[in-house]
């Protein structure tokens, strides 16, 4: 089946019967990702929402987040003849704020605690670590939560992986590796924060982590010759960070960028240096890799078309000399 027909069965079939847990006989269909088809074939996507609303028996809703491709793509398959010929309604949901990430956090905990009271026990430290960490992402933050509340057996205390001595923010942690602290030791000298210690806080956030140091390596770094390898290493980090087959290199990239940084920077900027949120948007900076081998690839059939016509254009003038 093509993706489209496996999308439409799945919409179809996804109605049509009940849970086997409850009862409940208000529901709704709700579908967080398109199929990459409708990306280029919105004709498709509406003959699909025809096809719904003839068979499925719930209401639908469709998950489209705020960013740049995907307003664009929300405009494209929801034209507004689609949303008056199936009465679809578009619902605005503004970002959540630190505040609101907070008063969740501390209206879920009691009830986490009390439901899993055998399994896990937060804490407002847990809490604290939990928001100076996110970035707006509800989900993700419940899920961390969980995982760093969990009780953890005695003999597994000792672990240096489960038994960490603070807690560490993500800005705190973007300020080490931009402003490295080192201390001298006879005719050598070390960090004063270990890199591989803050590589293991933010092996869950790779991505995050790096965004914020392309943001803002640039404002402690005095030299071009610094500058030079920060970004050289920020790249290669970025290449490997691309990978999905591995999992191993985004950890791999991301203890890379942060040594690379922090050795390349000898001599820091001294004074305030606000941390800046990341400016460019995740999506648009994977477009750019993919381009860039999409470039790469039609360079060499490119390269092969040229040979192949020199070489006809040398035997046709050979026969026309002949």
């Amino acid at each position: 089946m093509t993706q489209s027909n496996k999308f439409v069965d799945f919409m179809v079939r996804a109605t049509r019967y009940n849970s086997v847990l409850t009862n409940c006989s208000k529901r709704l269909l709700l579908v967080k990702d398109f199929p990459n088809i409708y990306y280029e074939n919105k004709e498709s996507f509406h003959s699909m929402l025809e096809r719904y609303f003839e068979l499925g028996r719930d209401p639908i809703v469709f998950i489209c987040t705020d960013t740049e491709g995907n307003s664009k793509l929300l405009h494209t398959l929801f034209v507004p003849h689609i949303r008056e010929k199936f009465d679809i309604n578009f619902i605005s949901i503004n970002p959540v704020t630190q505040v609101s990430m907070k008063n969740m956090l501390k209206r879920v905990s009691p009830i986490l605690n009390s439901e899993a009271a055998n399994m896990l026990h937060i804490t407002q430290e847990h809490i604290d670590e939990i928001l100076s960490n996110s970035i707006g992402d509800a989900r993700n933050a419940l899920l961390n939560i969980v995982f760093i509340s969990l009780k953890v057996p005695k003999e597994l205390v000792k672990n240096e992986c489960t038994n960490r001595s603070e807690s560490l923010g993500l800005l705190h942690g973007i300020g080490r590796v931009i402003n490295p602290k080192r201390i001298q030791e006879e005719n050598s000298w070390k960090f004063v924060h270990n890199p591989d210690e803050i590589a293991e806080y933010f092996q869950s956030q790779t991505t995050t982590f790096l965004y914020f140091l392309h943001e803002n390596y640039l404002n402690t770094i005095r030299l071009i010759e610094e500058s030079d390898i920060s970004a050289n290493v920020l790249s290669l980090g970025d290449v490997l960070n691309s990978e999905w087959r591995d999992l191993n290199l985004s950890k791999l990239s991301l203890s890379l960028c942060i040594r690379g940084i922090m050795v390349a920077n000898e001599s820091p900027v001294s004074g305030w240096n606000p941390i800046r949120k990341p400016q460019f948007d995740k999506n648009l900076a994977g477009n750019s890799l993919n381009n860039v081998e999409n470039q790469w690839y039609k360079s060499l059939i490119d390269k092969d078309k040229d040979k192949n016509t020199t070489i006809t254009s040398d035997v046709e003038m050979d026969e026309i000399s002949d």
